[in-house]
């Protein structure tokens, strides 16, 4: 059986010293991370195979993500490739989402538009969404080209669908029940 690692030990050098928008980069960083591995699991494998010694995955780490990333998100990283827990990298941005939360540093929430919010869009969206739910937030945008108008948040916790498909399915919905 797996033993649970406990990834605060690994999280705080992220946290320490850093601002809440250092914070929330760093997050981000590891989410895009997360997101190549998961792309592309012979890339993920490569970097968890045994059969690859530690100091050539490290190395490529160092060079593919030296100039995308925080030199504190690879660290972390690299840490967790010599501790042989890099496998357990998706857990790890769990926890650190967990983590920001507690700190009440943010809530990553996904837009998900038909197409690509301006800045002025997106930072008036991140400042109501932030007065809405006394927290700071990260917004990660979606282009979804199949949607015909408004938008969708997805929180942890909850889902806004203001999309025209949603409002014409709770339209149908309450229709059909009356």
């Amino acid at each position: 059986m797996a033993r649970r690692i406990d990834f605060t030990p690994y999280l705080l050098p992220l946290l320490s010293d850093a601002t809440e928008e250092v914070c929330r980069k760093r997050f981000l960083a590891c989410r895009m991370i997360e997101q190549a591995f998961l792309e592309d699991r012979a890339l993920f494998r490569q970097f968890t195979s045994p059969m690859v010694s530690v100091e050539t995955r490290k190395e490529v780490l160092a060079r593919v993500l030296k100039e995308r990333v925080d030199q504190t998100v690879l660290a972390l990283v690299i840490r967790l490739l010599e501790e042989e827990h890099l496998a357990s990298f998706p857990k790890c941005v769990r926890a650190f989402e967990r983590l920001l939360s507690k700190l009440k540093i943010g809530e990553e929430i996904v837009v998900q538009t038909a197409e690509a919010l301006n800045a002025e869009e997106r930072d008036a969206l991140q400042a109501q969404l932030e007065k809405e739910i006394n927290m700071s937030v990260m917004l990660r945008e979606e282009v979804d080209e199949k949607m015909i108008g408004g938008m969708r948040l997805i929180s942890r916790d909850w889902l806004f669908d203001s999309t025209v498909r949603g409002r014409l399915t709770r339209l149908t919905h309450a229709l059909t029940q009356s």
